[in-house]
C-alpha cells in the first residue's frame, strides 16, 4: 500500500514537472515569436516524450490550404525523459530547417531548404530551456537575414509574424 502512495506521488511530481518544462518553452518561444504558433505537448506512445512543433504562421489563415504542415517552418524536436528521479532530459532535434525561393544551382526545386544548426542537449529542465532560449534566438536571426527571399505567401507571413 505504502509502494502504491510512493508511485503515484511520483507521477504527480514527473507531471509537474513535465507541465513546468512544456510552459517554460512556450514561453520562450513566444519571447522570439510572438505572433507564432507552437505546439509543445506531453504525448504518451510507447513510453512518454514531449513533442515540440515550432511554426512561422500564427493559424490557418497562415497556412497554404489551412494545413499546418503547408507552414515554410520545420522545426521539430522530442525531450525524452533520461532519469526521473533526477529530473535528467534530452531535447533532440527532429527537424530544423525553413524554406526559401530557390537558389539559383537549385531552380529546378519549388523551395531550397535553410538550415538551422543545432546540437543535441542533456541536462536538467533549466538546462534545456536555456539551450532552446539560445537556439529561437538564432533562428530567429536565420529568419529575419533571409526576408525577402522566402516564395509566395510565406514573404507576407514572415514580414506579419516576425516582430523585429
Amino acid at each position: 500500500m505504502n509502494n502504491t502512495v510512493k508511485e503515484s506521488n511520483s507521477d504527480s511530481e514527473v507531471r509537474a514537472r513535465n507541465l513546468y518544462l512544456t510552459e517554460s518553452m512556450e514561453e520562450t518561444f513566444k519571447k522570439y515569436f510572438p505572433k507564432s504558433h507552437c505546439y509543445i505537448k506531453v504525448v504518451n506512445i510507447i513510453g512518454e516524450f514531449i513533442q515540440v512543433n515550432l511554426y512561422l504562421g500564427s493559424g490557418e489563415e497562415d497556412w497554404s490550404g489551412g494545413y499546418e504542415q503547408n507552414d515554410c517552418l520545420n522545426c521539430k524536436f522530442i525531450i525524452h525523459d533520461i532519469d526521473k528521479e533526477e529530473n535528467y532530459y534530452e531535447l533532440e532535434k527532429c527537424a530544423s530547417s525553413f524554406h526559401v525561393e530557390p537558389w539559383e544551382h537549385e531552380s529546378y526545386l519549388a523551395y531550397s531548404t535553410v538550415k538551422v544548426p543545432y546540437r543535441k542537449l542533456k541536462g536538467n529542465a533549466d538546462k534545456i530551456i536555456k539551450g532552446f532560449d539560445k537556439y529561437c534566438k538564432k533562428l530567429k536571426d536565420s529568419l529575419v537575414m533571409q526576408l525577402g527571399n522566402f516564395k509566395g505567401n510565406h514573404e507576407d507571413v514572415a514580414r506579419k509574424n516576425l516582430v523585429l
